[in-house]
């Protein structure tokens, strides 16, 4: 899986910048860049960085691509 940190710097941003977008603590977001983001906060991710849900959280494509068919 490719790190949180990885996919901001591809769009120009850093950790801190994520933390800030979506006023939680830069630890939090270093934790979802150890351990990857909660399945709760990946829409709020998307929203704020204009990543895919299926890069932020490639193990959970599968619901991701079923939410959009459903959309």
């Amino acid at each position: 899986m490719i790190s949180l940190a990885a996919l901001l710097k591809n769009r120009g941003m850093r950790l801190i910048d994520l933390a800030r977008e979506l006023e939680v603590d830069k630890a939090t977001v270093s934790r979802w860049n150890a351990n990857g983001v909660p399945h709760k906060r990946v829409e709020d991710v998307e929203i704020a960085t204009g990543i895919p849900a299926c890069d932020i959280r490639p193990d959970f494509a599968r619901v991701f691509v079923k939410k959009a068919k459903t959309q």
